[in-house]
């Protein structure tokens, strides 16, 4: 079977599902005629197994894809992080929790492009919950992104732009919070890569004082949700389920 009678069969026959992307399902032909199979191959097997190979191709290719971005001195198994990864994986998406480098003295010169390095080609399949300075590290990344490029969308959990509190009195801390509230950020630029997003806060998170929401609210356009009693959604105060998070994601990302 050559291109075109692979291009014929897709959208006259096999390809009523692909009437919405009949773009992509196009380079999708292409593709399996350049990498996944040769002309020569591809002539011996049928239009039914070319039409299976193309679902196959793209459901990995539009499947929602979330990243987990965690905080200062977290890993990929804290707290609520693994339930929600299963409760996401559950729900059909593709979701990566990556360790970001020296979490004891996060640096946003190795945080930012380990996260740019995990995600790839970001598109609005592409979704994003931060913890803490992982919604920092996620808004930081953001401004990076060409004009143009936008994700579908960011849950920012106990997330700060303005200020931090309850801080160890340590030279290095100290340092490393100035560089994070210090450093320039265009929250401008961010909002303009971002489809729609949530912002959760606690009223007696220890660290993030409650004015952190309004650069959230004004600029980044989010949903602003207060909860009650939950600290810094933290591992050591027993969080380890977050159903709000989880709920917000499902709600930007209309899959609920």
């Amino acid at each position: 079977m050559r291109r075109q009678e692979a291009l014929g069969f897709l959208f006259c026959e096999g390809g009523r599902g692909f009437e919405r992307r009949s773009a992509a399902a196009r380079v999708g032909v292409e593709e399996i005629f350049s990498r996944k199979l040769s002309v020569t191959e591809s002539s011996h097997h049928s239009p039914h197994y070319l039409v299976i190979l193309l679902f196959t191709y793209y459901y990995s290719q539009m499947q929602k894809r979330v990243f987990i971005i965690h905080g200062w001195d977290a890993t990929p198994d804290y707290g609520w992080f693994p339930w929600l990864k299963k409760e996401l994986e559950n729900r059909g998406f593709a979701v990566t929790i990556p360790q970001l480098p020296n979490t004891e003295e996060p640096r946003i010169n190795n945080w930012v492009p380990t996260v740019a390095s995990v995600v790839g080609e970001p598109d609005e399949q592409t979704y994003f919950i931060g913890h803490s300075m992982g919604c920092q590290t996620i808004a930081r990344y953001l401004e990076t992104l060409p004009v143009g490029i936008k994700i579908g969308g960011v849950v920012f959990v106990a997330g700060f732009f303005k200020r931090l509190s309850g801080l160890e009195d340590d030279e290095i801390v100290r340092d490393v919070a100035k560089e994070w509230l210090e450093t320039p950020l265009n929250l401008n630029i961010v909002a303009g890569h971002i489809k729609g997003s949530v912002a959760i806060f606690s009223d007696d998170d220890p660290y993030v004082p409650m004015d952190n929401q309004e650069e959230y609210r004004d600029i980044l356009k989010s949903e602003i949700i207060i909860e009650h009693g939950k600290g810094h959604f933290s591992a050591s105060a027993g969080t380890v389920e977050l159903p709000v998070a989880l709920d917000s994601l499902l709600r930007v990302s209309e899959t609920k």
